[in-house]
């Protein structure tokens, strides 16, 4: 990405001039935009556990039981916010599809590769032996009999 994109993301709001001896009695409550996620990426020892976002001030404030612990410059547009919320929630892991599977063992990224492609299993399974098959056009990954992960197949097919 152009360095030039950063700077597309910052809100274009002219000054405005406060006059002091005004009252305070007006203070706007600005929507705050709050979701629920669950993480493998803002800190390992978070790794599974569920974390609210909050979008406010271009800037991203991710907590976990009401402690902050991570700040991120947002990367999106403001008028994004809304679909921040409208992502699939997240279900229990269905019972895989039987077929034919492979032993992978999960890489120091939280990736096995497949087929010359890495497929990313989650941070919590690093080091950790996962059964990858293909159904298909999707790559299932388990372990012990559960569905962990299924993405689109990405690799060459011959």
């Amino acid at each position: 990405m152009p360095p030039i994109r950063r700077f597309e993301l910052v809100e274009k709001t002219g000054a405005e001039i406060v006059d002091p001896d005004a009252s305070t009695e007006q203070i706007l409550d600005v929507p705050r935009r709050t979701v629920g996620r669950r993480v493998d990426h803002v800190g390992r020892y978070l790794a599974g556990q569920s974390v609210a976002v909050e979008s406010t001030d271009g800037l991203l404030h991710v907590t976990h039981d009401g402690v902050l612990v991570a700040t991120h410059a947002r990367r999106h547009l403001a008028e994004d916010d809304d679909a921040m919320d409208r992502r699939a929630k997240a279900t229990r892991p269905a019972r895989p599809t039987t077929g034919d599977e492979v032993l992978r063992k999960v890489d120091p990224s939280g990736s096995v590769s497949f087929a010359g492609t890495c497929y990313r299993v989650g941070n919590r399974h690093i080091g950790e032996l996962v059964g990858v098959r293909l159904v298909a056009d999707t790559v299932q990954i388990t372990q012990d009999g559960m569905l962990l992960r299924t993405h689109r197949a990405r690799h060459d097919k011959s």
